[in-house]
Parts: C-alpha cells; sequence; structure tokens
C-alpha cells in the first residue's frame, strides 16, 4: 500500500471490496452479509475497536481516513439498490481522487480501466476476469 499502512481491518475492507467485480449472483447474498468491519464504517458505524489506536499511531488523521473509507465505499454501494446515479458515484470518486492527492498518493493509470464497459450489461458493466482483477488490484501497491 502506499502508505504502509498493514492491518487486517484494512486488508479485509479491501479483498472484500475487490471481490465485487467477479461476485457471481448466487454469491451475492452471502458476500452482501459479511462486509467487514471498514465497510460498515464506510456506511455510517463507528471505526472497529482499537482501530483508532492504529491510525494514530501511524499517524493518521481518523477523520479523513473515515472520510477516504465512506467515499470509497459510497463509490461501489451508492447504486446498488435503486437506479444508477453515476453523477454521485462520480462526486464520491472524486472525493477519494482529492484525499489521495492530499496525502501525496497518485491515482493508478486510468487507461488500464478503459476495457471497463459500464454501458454494457445494464450498467452493471462487462464482467472482468480473474487476470484483470489481478491487473488492476496490483495498481494499489
Amino acid at each position: 500500500m502506499k502508505k504502509n499502512l498493514h492491518h487486517a481491518e484494512i486488508d479485509a475492507f479491501l479483498d472484500d471490496l475487490w471481490e465485487f467485480p467477479l461476485i457471481e449472483e448466487q454469491q451475492w447474498n452471502t458476500w452482501e452479509k459479511n462486509h467487514p468491519s471498514l465497510v460498515h464504517n464506510g456506511l455510517g458505524d463507528p471505526l472497529p475497536s482499537g482501530f483508532q489506536v492504529f491510525l494514530t499511531s501511524q499517524g493518521v488523521d481518523q477523520e479523513e481516513f473515515q472520510r477516504l473509507i465512506a467515499n470509497v465505499v459510497e463509490v461501489v454501494f451508492s447504486s446498488f439498490y435503486g437506479a444508477a446515479d453515476d453523477a454521485s458515484s462520480w462526486d464520491y470518486l472524486k472525493a477519494v481522487l482529492k484525499i489521495a492527492d492530499q496525502t501525496g498518493i497518485s491515482p493508478p493509470p486510468l487507461g488500464v480501466f478503459l476495457t471497463s464497459r459500464f454501458a454494457d450489461r445494464f450498467g452493471w458493466g462487462r464482467k472482468i476476469t480473474p487476470a484483470e482483477r489481478k491487473e488492476w488490484r496490483a495498481l494499489e501497491y
């Protein structure tokens, strides 16, 4: 990770959200019921017990971290249960990019994501392959 924040809660958060692009319909309910604590934090729950101590020990501003988590979660979840809201998703993504920029983290090269066509499959996008996900995920490190 760019800021060397290594913690089981962060790993679980990233693993969970990176599962989304590959989820098959029959796996949806299981995935939806088993989100880790930081996903719930992004949806409004408090940080996991003891996590504030970790953030402080790493010199990470808790409010900024929570804004980052909330906006990442909303990029993924904001259109789940209704019509796609591309404008809001774009606003959440811009907020993520702004926080990253303010902390000295550059976004990955966007050209890698050009094959992800969300106009396909009624707005759900073309299914990516496990190899594509692996390539995309490698960009975060």
